[in-house]
């Protein structure tokens, strides 16, 4: 039996596990001991499943990842969809309201794709409205990103919270990107999905995270991680915190964890 059986261990990619898309040697090694002692690893990123392809393979993960924010869990290795909630009609509208509403929104960007693809439609070329731009996309939605002014976006998302957050969810993972997904979707919900898939395998989760889209996950894990690099919010919300990304933090936490077992 290895020291990290029974652990999974969910990270954010972008600001935690990468520094600018770069994935350092020190946490590739620092994950694939993880593994060999028995714990199970993933990335739970905004993101879509096929961008994360050439991680998961670098890293050798062996358990499906969480990908677009939470709205989908993905097995790579036989390309098969485990879990996903999409986006319904009303979307549209949220859209609608926002472009008439509010004075800052730069564009709007949808993710249909288990590929990186996004179909992007910026106000300031458009002579069609996003209702007519909307029929020429594909189906289904996984998630809408606002592109909004970064000293409106405060504000933004916590009107779109009051008026629609019934309905949605409103997230955001950097300043200006707003992201809507439906109620039943986040990384919290694919965190809860993941344990009852492994069952018994798991007694302990943990995760990692940097952003205001990684708080629903690092509240719901059992030991909950903020880098250095992470906004206060998250740092309040987490049980620990560790370095930066930029130093290592994935390494610096599994160290960290392997020697309170030791």
């Amino acid at each position: 039996m290895g020291c990290f059986d029974g652990y999974l261990f969910l990270t954010d990619m972008d600001g935690t596990l990468t520094d600018r898309e770069k994935l350092s040697q020190e946490n590739i090694d620092a994950i694939r001991f993880f593994q060999q002692e028995g714990g199970l690893f993933t990335l739970a990123s905004g993101r879509a499943p096929g961008y994360l392809r050439d991680y998961a393979e670098r890293i050798g993960l062996k358990a499906p990842v969480i990908g677009i924010n939470g709205t989908v869990i993905y097995d790579l290795e036989k390309d098969e969809l485990l879990f996903s909630d999409c986006l319904d009609e009303g979307a549209i509208e949220v859209v609608e309201y926002a472009i008439e509403h509010y004075e800052g929104i730069l564009a709007e960007s949808t993710t249909y794709s288990m590929e990186e693809w996004a179909g992007i439609y910026e106000l300031k070329d458009q002579k069609q409205s996003f209702r007519e731009y909307a029929k020429t996309l594909p189906s289904p939605w996984y998630k809408l990103i606002l592109i909004v002014r970064s000293d409106v976006s405060e504000k933004i998302l916590l009107d779109l919270r009051e008026r629609f957050g019934d309905r949605y969810n409103f997230e955001r993972s950097w300043p200006e990107g707003i992201e809507m997904h439906s109620k039943g979707s986040g990384k919290d919900v694919c965190l809860k999905r993941l344990k009852e898939y492994f069952g018994d395998r798991i007694h302990t989760t943990i995760a990692a995270g940097d952003y205001e889209n990684d708080l629903p996950m690092i509240q719901a894990a059992d030991i909950g991680y903020a880098v250095g690099n992470a906004i206060a919010s998250v740092k309040e919300a987490a049980d620990r915190i560790t370095v930066s990304c930029d130093q290592h933090s994935i390494a610096a936490i599994i160290q960290e964890l392997y020697k309170e077992k030791h």
